[in-house]
């Protein structure tokens, strides 16, 4: 028997391949078995094979699956996913989640075999193919969660088929949202939010989040709130039609403590059991509490002489094999103080806490055990998010008794991926380096994953410290590093430098002259942050334009040509080019993308003008001669933006830029509007140039956001053109630096 099947996408667009993803054939059936399909389009059978060609279909109909095992002329029954809505380009589609502490809620779906991680108000279908964990978007309907919601906990209804997800909205209000994703059909996946009466306490952090299936209750177990007094436990019941909350305040023996893992017991209806958690004095706690989950009368027993090897905060906990298993968490919050942690086992019947798998290390502020279903009754899967300075790991590890962790999956993912320089990299991919100047991290659209490669130091200078501040476009040579602010805002001057290919990639730290036999400066840059450079064709140079004097002083309007003549680049000329009556005004944040058809030059849109507010015009500069000339595009413009993203095609003897996002200040209303949307700048000539804006089909965007990375790619048939944008910062959603990927399918 075929127990699921996926699909590659959800949110399938006309005119691309949709793929199947057969889950796993159950050990009873023939060893030489194997999985048959049939594709529905509005219910008419198109197709037998693992693909569909979405070409030729319109907007709006329905692609169902179903597939099952066989072997010989014996037919296993058949599982089905979908229906499945096709969309026309243009049209929004999540490449990868964002993954941060408060922002995403993780609960395995038994029943079809897979995680569900919720980010930003997308929910996530996770699995393993072929050792290559995947992440693919659910084309969800209904009600849920938005990106300004910030994660509190989540549970899993395993008779419902459903997951609940528990948030708040911190920038609008304290008041606690529940929310219920119905899991049932594959592929059909529903959010419905719940309307529940009463209330709950406000301003509660660290909350342990668990359902109970034989009173259809959930809880929220209490953590503490901002003053550090202890919250209130608080019950749901979702029996009736109109949920209704109850509040128990310092119910006996339930302390306060903040993210405990908690497990329903395996022998016992209506028995949980917390394990460690953060107490309201910082201290975190390794103890055991048995739960009664009586709606009415809820009451807790510490389990004297029984707790952890050591302390745990943020672990996850669940039951299997009439166990419970304890996994990850943390034993102090200094980064610096944390212990990994091993695996444990809690018998309750016999009230012991055992060190089941000692070699298990793990130390995470956010993971989750649960029931491996395709092994025996006592395997668990891990999946953890385990954040560092510049990366999350995301992996799955399979535990098995005493038996050694094996690895099933990971994947990496960048984490400060705001206000850097980014440029088309290798076999078409989006290049962007990280905040620490140790790496360029390359996305490859194509398999929605990310690689680093590392860029090694300078032998005479080692290389640049970490920055913010200074934002480039174009390829490797042209990213260069100067000056700047660290990561404290503190303006940084330890001069200029540059990637060249030494073979690998290597640091150069630069040496100017302003003139040609000048001796060599190694400070010769004026202080600046929040400029941008580019690398023209014309002349082999980068031109630099902009930017903010020092870290807080007026905008400039210098352009400056950076000239490396020698292979290493280690000795170059900065010359200052001549500002005419036809130049445009100071400003930092903006973008400026070259072409060379069909027109050899750079274009530059927008940017910040003053502390409270950014423009909306348009300028060539002419990199031959390095001069400026205003353009005034036909078609209506976009809003006026800084710190929005460019990305650049060149086909058919035309340009085409398309930008995203940004944002704008209004300094009368002291409000910032973080931008959701995208413009195209098509360039037929010099003076034949058009704005137009990009009317998504899809409901689903991005959120909006400034300081991100973006580039159009295209397939090496030249038939696909998708935008591709990474990363950026928006205090306005429940992280303020983000590194989820979203693709705008432009021609599929």
């Amino acid at each position: 028997m075929l127990t699921t099947v996926g699909l590659s996408s959800y949110q399938p667009i006309a005119g691309e391949l949709l793929r199947a993803h057969a889950g796993r054939i159950l050990a009873d059936e023939a060893s030489d078995a194997d999985v048959a399909y049939e594709w529905f389009v509005d219910d008419v059978s198109r197709g037998a094979e693992p693909r569909l060609d979405t070409a030729g279909l319109d907007a709006g109909q329905q692609i169902r699956l179903e597939a099952w095992a066989r072997s010989g002329d014996v037919e296993g029954p058949r599982v089905a996913v979908g229906p499945v809505t096709v969309h026309d380009a243009p049209a929004w589609r999540p490449l990868l989640p964002h993954l941060s502490f408060n922002s995403v809620a993780v609960a395995h779906d038994e029943r079809h075999s897979r995680w569900i991680v919720v980010s930003l108000g997308v929910a996530w279908e996770t699995r393993i193919e072929a050792g290559v964990l995947r992440f693919t978007p659910l084309a969800t309907t209904g009600a849920g969660p938005v990106p300004l919601h910030v994660i509190l906990g989540a549970a899993i209804d395993a008779l419902r088929h459903r997951m609940y997800v528990v948030a708040v909205q911190p920038s609008i209000s304290a008041a606690v949202d529940v929310f219920a994703l119905d899991l049932a059909d594959r592929g059909h996946e529903r959010w419905t939010r719940l309307d529940a009466a009463g209330s709950v306490a406000e301003n509660t952090r660290f909350l342990s989040v668990v359902y109970d299936p034989a009173t259809e209750v959930l809880w929220m177990l209490p953590g503490f709130d901002d003053a550090g007094e202890v919250a209130t436990v608080h019950a749901l019941d979702l029996r009736d039609d109109t949920p209704e909350w109850r509040s128990f305040a310092r119910p006996s023996g339930i302390e306060a403590r903040g993210g405990s893992a908690v497990a329903l017991s395996p022998i016992e209806p209506s028995i949980a059991y917390s394990f460690g958690g953060l107490m309201p004095d910082g201290t975190i706690s390794g103890q055991v509490v048995r739960l009664s989950l009586d709606p009415a009368d809820p009451r807790g027993e510490l389990l004297e002489g029984v707790t952890l090897p050591s302390g745990r905060f943020g672990a996850s906990a669940v039951a299997a094999g009439g166990a419970i298993f304890v996994a990850g968490g943390v034993a102090a919050l200094s980064s610096t103080d944390r212990m990994p942690q091993g695996l444990a086992r809690f018998d309750p019947v016999a009230s012991t806490l055992t060190t089941e798998l000692e070699t298990f290390e793990s130390s995470d502020f956010l993971g989750v055990v649960a029931r491996d279903t395709e092994r025996s009754e006592a395997a668990l899967q891990y999946l953890r998010i385990a954040p560092d300075r510049t990366s999350s790991t995301v992996s799955v590890t399979r535990l098995e008794g005493a038996a050694a962790p094996v690895p099933l999956a990971s994947l990496d993912v960048p984490v400060e991926l705001s206000d850097t320089s980014y440029h088309r990299g290798p076999d078409r991919a989006l290049a962007i380096r990280d905040a620490s100047n140790a790496l360029y991290w390359h996305l490859d659209p194509e398999r929605a994953r990310w690689t680093s490669v590392p860029i090694a130091s300078d032998p005479l200078s080692g290389r640049p410290t970490a920055r913010a501040g200074i934002r480039s476009v174009g390829n490797l040579r042209s990213d260069i590093v100067y000056l700047g602010t660290d990561i404290e805002g503190a303006p940084v001057d330890d001069g200029a430098w540059i990637v060249v290919e030494a073979p690998e990639l290597t640091w150069r730290r630069l040496a100017f002259a302003t003139a040609p036999g000048e001796p060599s400066s190694v400070l010769s840059l004026p202080q600046r942050t929040g400029s941008s450079s580019i690398r023209a064709s014309c002349r082999s140079s980068t031109w630099i334009f902009g930017g903010t004097s020092g870290s807080t002083g007026p905008r400039v309007a210098e352009l400056w040509e950076l000239v490396c003549r020698e292979a290493d680049a280690r000795h170059c000329e900065l010359r200052a080019a001549s500002t005419s009556a036809t130049w445009p005004s100071a400003r930092a944040s903006t973008t400026i993308i070259p072409t060379t058809q069909p027109v050899v030059g750079a274009w530059m849109f927008g940017g910040s003008i003053g502390a409270q507010s950014s423009a909306s015009d348009v300028w060539f500069l002419d990199t031959c001669a390095g001069t400026f000339s205003a353009v005034t595009p036909s078609g209506d413009p976009p809003p006026a933006r800084s710190g929005h993203s460019a990305a650049l095609v060149e086909r058919d003897g035309l340009a085409e830029i398309v930008y995203f996002g940004g944002i704008d200040r209004d300094a009368d209303l002291d409000t910032s509007t973080h931008y959701d949307d995208a413009w195209r700048l098509t360039i037929r000539g010099a003076d034949a140039v058009e704005w137009a804006s990009i009317e998504p089909t899809t409901a689903s965007r991005p959120s909006g956001r400034t300081g991100h990375a973006s580039i159009l790619h295209r397939s090496l048939s030249a038939t696909t053109e998708r935008l591709i944008i990474a990363g950026g910062r928006n205090r306005a959603s429940g992280s303020s630096s983000l590194n989820d990927v979203w693709e705008l399918v432009l021609r599929p």
